[in-house]
């Protein structure tokens, strides 16, 4: 068992019931990955280790504020080292209302500083939801075939950029669930990964423009990238479900320490 599993494991053994322990040890002895992809159980090692360190928290792909708000609340946070950013103005305004002391941005973080198009459908089945706006038209097309989508100019900024205008030197917990528009970041700068500690990569898929064997070769580069600086995957989806799944994918990485 690696020296990051063993980290994850010490945090979330003492709150698993029998069924997550079992699944755990199938895990850790290289027969199962059901356990690693639970979202709550890789949420509660990250709540953990900020409670721990006292570190920032980022979001990329706030929605609502549905889970950061309540994630933050829930390990008692301090909400002026925790930062929120959402691209769909309308999903702002929500973020904007109820996280009162938390910081809240309304661009998109991509490959570029400047302006972006974001496409968006006001979904009445999932008032809110981050599901219903993107960076990538093909996949809110592909979504949502019969509705009418809006092409908004937003803001954008880099991580790189993000980082240096909000005199942000080290990030502990770095959160990814922004629709597609991971792929863009990580086409562009990525020295921002050596300011952050643990990092959750939501690779999206669930349809053709997320999971063609062109954008397959895309998740791969981007997990050899995340080695190469020095992370560790610790939980989550593994490499090989890359070429085998063709729906989303989920990571947590944690960097090596020295």
């Amino acid at each position: 068992m690696n020296n990051g599993i063993k980290r994850f494991a010490k945090f979330i053994l003492p709150r698993c019931i029998s069924s997550e322990i079992s699944a755990y040890l199938s895990f850790r002895n290289g027969i199962g990955k059901h356990f690693t992809t639970d979202k709550n159980l890789r949420q509660h090692y990250a709540g953990r280790l900020l409670q721990k360190t006292g570190g920032v928290y980022v979001e990329v792909g706030a929605a609502t504020g549905n889970s950061c708000i309540p994630f933050a609340k829930r390990y008692n946070l301090n909400s002026s080292r925790c930062h929120f950013i959402e691209a769909c103005p309308t999903n702002f305004e929500i973020l904007k209302k109820t996280s009162h002391g938390f910081n809240v941005y309304n661009y998109a973080i991509t490959g570029k500083t400047g302006m972006s198009r974001l496409y968006a459908f006001d979904d009445p089945n999932e008032p809110g939801s981050s599901r219903s706006n993107s960076i990538s038209g093909d996949s809110i097309r592909e979504k949502f075939p019969d509705a009418k989508i809006d092409e908004i100019q937003i803001p954008s900024r880099t991580l790189v950029d993000f980082f240096k205008e909000q005199e942000i030197q080290k990030v502990g917990f770095l959160f990814f669930n922004c629709e597609g528009a991971e792929y863009e970041i990580f086409r562009g700068d990525t020295s921002f990964l050596s300011k952050v500690s643990l990092i959750s990569l939501d690779l999206h898929g669930c349809c053709d423009a997320f999971y063609s064997e062109e954008k397959k070769d895309e998740k791969r580069q981007i997990f050899n990238l995340m080695t190469e600086n020095g992370f560790e995957l610790i939980a989550g989806n593994s490499k090989e479900d890359i070429q085998t799944i063709n729906s989303h994918l989920s990571f947590l990485w944690e960097k090596q320490e020295d």
